[in-house]
């Protein structure tokens, strides 16, 4: 059974949350570094409270920019979602805040009641990795498959429909003050609003300090939020088990994972109800039961597993199968590029039935470590090239390891045909909307061959300028305002050291942590 962060005391909860890996959970290359910002904040604030640091003039509730926002297409068209980098000071402040030996006791007793008292069965409290080096994605991942897809596979022998749910924009509706709810009950909660010594308040507080001073909604991707998450839905878990307290346990099975549910039934008047009391109990806190996504489901194997994984089963011995071990110098002949070619096709039509998904990135993966090894030699890629990124064109959450695979198809050509085929690619992108973490990315691609590429995301000018800044410091003062704004977010030496290929260990998101921000 693995352990979660419930396990941890609060000085080690305080850690784990610090941890870099936690601040932020999407892609960014590695001479990216905040660790040391983090920690220089950490040690200054210590156990004082935060408002002893805001300056005169200005508030945080009163900037609107206040953190960071890394604009993601999700499409390569016109849906995209905000990737943000909470303002570290604002960040480590919340940390301190519920890792208070106080309230972090306050908080595992708590949860502990959550689940002494509920027949959900949730798995997505945070889990501890048990090797240093995993990284916390793939834990995280990992117990999804274990929890969610083989127990649904299990329970197919006891039960004969399963129901699966989600909530809809689950961070972005939540309403903050449905998090002293939580934690302190209705009544408690509506007749104490303003007092600070509810642990609820003071998160609620911090996170309209993060948001504008806005109610609605919470950053999605720190940990910490995810753990936040976690309480209301917890506590949104004990008011479902009450509410269905008349149904004999053994006619249904409820699991959760984060926002997504499962409901195993035999008897569809069960699911019918349940999913009436979960929906109205969820109005209660602004949120929604997402009906595009409520499906019944018969077949529990088929419904167990995404529909892509089941998918890319038929494809996955041809992908995985190099077909030129004969090539005992891995050559860049014409029978390996046709082979590479033909894998690299049929990914890019897996990509138009199955878009945006895991196993494309998987199918991706396994193909650039066939190439990996290849040496550099006449023969031209360019139509490897244009495949590759007509794939990322239309699926951004490939755009890692596609530009992993691009960086390897370039370095088969000379300096002055590198710039020209990075230009190309660099136009083609342009056309997509909200394209700024792609722009990261393809300056990691880039800056190994020409340095001088301007970018339009700040992130990017901060690479080739440490002294422009990505946040409004205005609202601080003293020793924090000068951290914030002296503090080096990119690892020069590790900037100044890339690789013109990028290796897959960089961009696997799933395999292990990043060696430079131990």
């Amino acid at each position: 059974m693995e352990n979660t962060i419930l396990q941890l005391n609060w000085q080690e909860a305080r850690k784990f949350f610090l941890d870099e890996e936690k601040y932020y959970t999407f892609d960014l290359p590695w001479y990216f570094s905040f660790w040391k910002l983090l920690w220089k904040i950490s040690n200054q604030i210590q156990d004082k409270e935060i408002e002893s640091f805001f300056s005169r003039d200005q508030h945080p509730k009163n900037i609107e920019n206040i953190n960071y926002t890394l604009f993601h297409n999700k499409d390569g068209e016109y849906w995209w979602r905000a990737l943000k980098l909470v303002h570290p000071v604002l960040y480590v402040a919340l940390v301190h805040k519920i890792t208070k030996e106080e309230n972090w006791i306050y908080l595992q007793k708590k949860f502990e009641e959550f689940k002494t008292n509920s027949v959900v069965n949730c798995f997505s409290i945070p889990v501890l990795p048990k090797e240093q080096s995993a990284s916390y994605s793939s834990v995280q991942a990992n117990t999804w498959v274990r929890k969610i897809e083989e127990q649904s596979m299990i329970l197919s022998l006891k039960f004969d429909y399963l129901l699966k749910t989600d909530i809809v924009s689950c961070y972005a509706s939540l309403y903050t003050h449905s998090i002293a709810r939580a934690l302190h009950w209705k009544e408690q909660s509506k007749n104490n609003r303003t007092d600070k010594t509810f642990l609820g308040n003071n998160i609620d507080w911090y996170i309209q300090l993060m948001s504008y001073g806005q109610t609605n909604g919470i950053p999605e991707w720190p940990v910490i939020m995810d753990f936040i998450v976690e309480a209301v839905l917890g506590y949104v878990d004990w008011l479902l088990t009450d509410s269905i307290k008349d149904i004999k346990k053994e006619e249904y099975e409820i699991y959760r994972f984060r926002d997504d549910y499962r409901i195993f039934v035999n008897n569809p008047s069960i699911w019918e109800r349940i999913l009436k009391e979960l929906t109205q109990i969820l109005g209660d806190f602004w949120l929604k039961i997402n009906a595009n996504k409520t499906i019944m489901e018969k077949d529990f194997l088929a419904a167990s597993m995404k529909a892509d994984k089941l998918a890319y089963l038929d494809i996955q011995q041809f992908i995985a199968n190099s077909h030129f071990h004969s090539d005992i110098d891995n050559k860049f002949t014409t029978q390996t590029t046709f082979n590479i070619q033909q894998k690299l096709l049929l990914m890019y039509r897996f990509s138009k039935l199955y878009p945006n998904s895991w196993s494309l990135v998987k199918g991706l993966n396994i193909i650039y470590r066939q190439i990996s090894s290849w040496r550099q030699t006449r023969k031209d890629p360019s139509v490897l090239i244009s495949i590759v990124t007509e794939i990322a064109y239309k699926n951004p959450r490939t755009y890692t390891i596609c530009v992993s695979l691009l960086s390897k198809l370039l370095s088969f050509n000379n300096d002055e045909v590198r710039k020209k085929l990075l230009e190309k690619i660099h136009l083609k992108f342009k056309k997509i909307p909200n394209t700024w973490h792609l722009e990261v990315w393809l300056q990691r691609l880039s800056y190994p061959i020409q340095k001088d590429i301007l970018y339009s995301d700040q992130l990017c000018k901060v690479v080739l300028d440490k002294s422009v800044s990505i946040r409004d410091n205005s609202w601080l003062k003293g020793n924090l305002f000068t951290t914030m704004e002296s503090t080096d977010i990119v690892d020069r030496k590790v900037l100044e050291n890339l690789d013109r290929i990028i290796q897959e260990k960089e961009v696997d998101f799933f395999e292990k942590k990043n060696p430079y921000k131990e």
